[in-house]
């Protein structure tokens, strides 16, 4: 008997790993823009061991995120907390990343026609 995939389990298992992706890439950019906008003084050591770390920083996976996402940079207002500026990043990096998937999807061809 064989254990062969469907269609179907291929486009299950397709969109997950489309949205584990896509969640990998909005917390980076979370975490970057939480790193580089916050006062705390442990927090900031973090944020400069990053700085010199030479495989996968932050700031670099981030910024390369952010440009394929055409993330425009969003400032940070002044009542509001790093954690609130940082969730407000992270929301619109998602709402563009799932436009993006969306108009792939929209382009390819159904299967079979």
């Amino acid at each position: 008997m064989s254990m062969g995939c469907t269609y179907q389990d291929q486009k299950a298992v397709e969109a997950w790993s489309n949205r584990t992706e896509l969640t990998f890439r909005t917390t980076t950019i979370d975490l970057d823009t939480y790193l580089t906008s916050t006062e705390d003084p442990l927090l900031q050591l973090v944020e400069h061991h990053q700085d010199r770390k030479k495989l996968f920083p932050i700031k670099k996976q981030a910024a390369k995120f952010k440009q394929e996402l055409n993330l425009p940079e969003i400032p940070p207002t002044e009542n509001r907390t790093t954690t609130k500026y940082a969730r407000r990043v992270k929301v619109k990096a998602k709402q563009q990343g799932q436009l993006q998937m969306h108009k792939v999807r929209e382009e390819k061809p159904m299967h079979g026609q």
